[in-house]
């Protein structure tokens, strides 16, 4: 069954240590006792008991054993499980989720009760009791208490010539969180070993959601100090007025020390009707992963009709498995998926793939189709027949050396839309990451050589550059105040394209040597902070292929000079009934650099920053080194916070900044671009507020000035209501951003909501809807319905997505979209595992907050 899914309470530790701390216990006197008098029992010297009478003292310590706070009367609780339902708790929200009650142990109100029963003498209360030589008969409502430990019986009797301890008829154990129940125990008080007969156990609050854990069995043996075995047993998750499902098996073996349980002859039950069947099974009882199968994965979509996965997860060793999941997909065939996982003190590996046979490829003839080639072909026919996926990933860190691989790659452009293999932590993009890196870091120096490339899996877009290999040594930041901090950072890259210029292509590749040096003097105070820079960047060229009016070493060298200066003010507000440290904070940023002409230079990795207000306060308007800035120039900004005195939390933050151009700005990333003549950039503003802890609220906008309009803006809501529920709303436009298409430019005006809402304790409800103003059409929706108690939980998941876009008539530009839909559905037997998880991983993914919810 579920190789990490299901985790048992370490029952094996607590089951019979609880009956009783079996130190061999000799008697040194042959008495009775009257019902107003105890035996009080303490070790000696010699680690012997020795037990005298005496007369019962009131006394008034009381301790609550958990959750006996939330008890509206001891009368409420159910005689065999400690069961309460919601309507008799004096507290309800101390149910789980979707329970209908609670587990309460009644108080615990013995004398000593409050301490440790490893450091308490044993108590020992009956109606009747009787010493005799090497034996203790007790009858007649027995009580033992230790600690916080106790015993309830109808008879007990201690046999010093045979070490035994046997308890007889309404058999009760308690200590915090652990309830047994018996008919008959017998243990033996050297090994602490023995077994219960038709008995029953509780873990009150099992696992991270604190459930409850119980079982039952003809009878329970402990073998060893770590084992427990059950005959006829059973063992649920499902609290005493839902019991949904149950694991029945003539035999169940629980091994605290490996981690893991096994059942011979089981059978799992549905409403008491049995469902699967197995001669045996293995389970882990704690985080320890097991080998086994995993729950079955299901769902059907449009593109691919019914699919059905099932998992086999492989624990090879502690630090290495594996999960084999066989995928059958009806209208294409069965996919075979594998992960193989790596953890050492120096890293991890992890090495998946998927491959295919694909039932849908018919061979075709294309020659005198050359729409076909450049489009790509009908009928959704998939480009070839064996079709399949694979990813290298690693992380390493050996002292200061730290290694990472990120290799990607696949069949065709078409398989993640067509085939989605969830089972893997694949990578979904248009170029596929293929990298490796070599980093070196210390305190004052780091340093890193890579080599990537990437695999290009749209027939629209062009391929990237690689990087064969890039080298960058950088000076680390003191952080030092007044104080000159000396900067530096060199990089090295070969260039490489599958489209050069050398192979018939249109793409320059060659060698690029970058390197900026200066000196800052950063001087920070309480009210502000002045931070002056000076720097020297020179970016040089060897192209192999370039085009025939370039130069094949072209270079640019430039300084540069920053001032960054920036104040505080302070002041209390107060606003209704709250305190706030309100903030002005004025900065303003100089920016000067030289002008080299840049034409010849050919553009690798470089383009141009998406402008916001952080990019006020940059000393480039560029990513990459390909183009060296031409500035002279000042930004001017202000931020205003509101910060809660009793809470510390910045309520509000305004900020709002311009830049202010003092001469044009020549070097731009093509030389058919004109120069930049306007005098000020857009008006750039920030709004986050922060009125709760539940509520957040964001705003971005660029304001042209010039043309008296907003040109980019967006608004993000987000309300976390409940631990159960969250509302998500945004909007954002954008006039004439890149097209989806990839060619042109259109207006972007776009809304995005998303909710999960709860009807009662067990239905709730989940949603999300994207719609493109301009085109008036939905992006992607999804819908979703999920009942859960504290025994099971079933989710059914709705999702439609666009596939493509493309233009269906030339002459009107009319955009026409495909789209995919597929249903979801996940089944979980809490404690047990559950049916997939493809849908809490789109939930996760497209939901803002999902992750947080209880």
């Amino acid at each position: 069954m579920a190789a990490n899914h299901y985790s048992l309470p370490t029952i094996a530790k607590h089951l019979l240590v609880a009956a009783i701390a079996a130190s061999p216990m000799p008697v040194v006197a042959s008495a009775e006792l009257t019902p107003d008098q105890q035996w009080i029992c303490k070790a000696d010297a010699n680690n012997q008991w020795q037990c005298e009478g005496q007369s019962k003292v009131s006394h008034s310590t009381t301790l609550s054993l958990p959750n006996a706070k939330v008890v509206a009367s001891q009368n409420s609780l159910d005689s065999t499980w400690d069961w309460v339902p919601k309507s008799q708790l004096a507290d309800p929200s101390v149910c789980k989720t979707g329970c209908d009650g609670a587990y309460v142990a009644p108080l615990a109100d013995w004398e000593d009760a409050d301490k440790d029963p490893e450091g308490a003498p044993l108590r020992a209360n009956a109606d009747h009791s009787h010493m005799q030589g090497n034996s203790v008969a007790l009858s007649g409502e027995v009580v033992l208490t230790q600690g916080n430990r106790s015993f309830k019986t109808d008879r007990a009797l201690l046999d010093r010539d045979n070490n035994q301890l046997t308890f007889e008829g309404n058999v009760e154990i308690r200590e915090p969180g652990l309830l047994i129940r018996a008919d008959k125990a017998n243990i033996n008080t050297e090994s602490n070993l023995g077994n219960f007969e038709q008995a029953l156990f509780l873990q009150h609050n099992h696992g991270s959601k604190g459930n409850g854990f119980r079982g039952q069995a003809a009878t329970i043996d402990r073998a060893s100090q770590t084992t427990l075995d059950l005959e006829q047993g059973k063992i649920t998750q499902c609290t005493p007025d839902d019991e949904l499902w149950m694991i029945d098996a003539n035999s169940i073996h629980l091994d605290s020390e490996e981690g893991w349980g096994s059942a011979k002859h089981a059978k799992v039950r549905i409403k008491d009707i049995p469902v699967f069947y197995t001669p045996y099974m293995t389970f882990p009882i704690d985080d320890r992963r097991k080998t086994g199968l995993l729950f079955p994965a299901l769902g059907t979509g449009n593109k691919n009709g019914f699919e059905f996965s099932a998992p086999l997860y492989l624990n090879i060793a502690p630090d290495f498995d594996a999960t084999i999941a066989p995928r059958f997909i009806e209208k294409r065939g069965t996919m075979y998926e594998a992960e193989v996982r790596q953890l050492s003190s120096f890293g991890t590996w992890v090495v998946s793939g998927a491959q295919l046979n694909d039932d849908q490829y018919q061979e075709v003839d294309d020659t005198d189709a050359p729409i076909e080639e450049l489009l790509g072909r009908e009928n959704d026919i998939p480009p070839r027949e064996n079709r399949w996926v694979g990813r290298v990933t690693h992380s390493g860190k050996i002292g200061p050396i730290i290694t990472q691989v990120d290799y990607n790659k696949v069949s065709d452009e078409n398989f993640f839309s067509d085939l989605s293999p969830d089972s893997l932590e694949l990578q979904r993009s248009d170029h596929l990451k293929q990298t490796a890196s070599l980093g070196y870091r210390n305190n004052n120096w780091q340093a890193e050589l890579i080599a990537e490339q990437f695999q290009t899996i749209d027939d629209l877009l062009s391929s990237q550059y690689q990087f064969m290999p890039r080298l960058t040594l950088e000076r680390n930041s003191t952080g030092a105040n007044f104080s000159p901090e000396w900067l530096f950072e060199a990089q090295y890259t070969d260039f490489k394209h599958d489209e050069s210029i050398d192979d018939g292509g249109r793409f320059e590749t060659g060698q690029r040597s970058f390197a900026e040096a200066g000196i800052s003097y950063p001087m920070r105070w309480a009210p502000g902070f002045i931070i002056p820079t000076a720097k020297v960047r020179s970016v040089n060229y060897k192209l192999d292929a370039f085009k025939n009016d370039s130069d094949d070493t072209p270079s640019a060298t430039v300084p540069l000079v920053t001032l960054d200066m920036g104040l505080v003010f302070e002041r209390q507000a107060r606003f209704g009934n709250s305190n706030y440290l309100q903030t002005l904070e004025p900065r303003l940023y100089y920016f000067y650099s030289d002008y080299e002409e840049q034409g010849s230079n050919p553009k690798f990795d470089t383009k141009a920053l998406k402008f916001s207000y952080s990019q006020l306060f940059r000393d480039t308007r560029f990513t990459g080194h390909d183009r060296l800035d031409d500035a002279n120039q000042a930004s001017i900004g202000v931020t205003s916070r509101f910060i809660n005195d009793t809470e510390g939390r910045e309520v509000l933050s305004l900020s709002l900044g311009q830049i202010f151009y003092f001469k044009d700005r020549r070097v731009q990333l093509s030389t058919a671009t004109p120069d930049e003549v306007v005098s000020h950039s857009e008006i750039a503003g920030e709004i986050q507020y922060q009125p709760t802890e539940k509520l957040r609220l964001t705003n971005t906008l660029l304001w042209d000035s010039r043309q008296d309009y907003l040109q980019e803006g967006g608004l993000g809501v987000h309300y976390q209501a409940t631990s159960k529920s969250l509302y998500n709303l945004g909007y954002r436009f954008n006039r004439e951003a890149a097209s989806n298409l990839g060619f042109g430019k259109r207006d972007v005006s776009q809304a995005d909501a998303s909710v999960v809402l709860p009807i009662d304790d067990r239905w709730s409800t989940f949603a999300r809807y994207r719609y493109d103003v301009e085109e008036n059409r939905a992006i992607d929706d999804m819908f979703g319905l999920q009942y859960e108690d504290c025994c099971w939980m079933v989710r059914l998941l709705y999702q439609r997505s666009l596939k493509d876009e493309y233009v269906d008539n030339e002459l009107t530009s009319n955009i026409a979209v495909e789209r995919d839909y597929a249903f979801i559905l996940e089944f979980e037997l809490k404690g047990l595992g559950s049916l997939g998880n493809k849908a809490r991983s789109l939930l996760e993914e497209n939901i803002l907050g999902y992750e947080d919810l209880d």
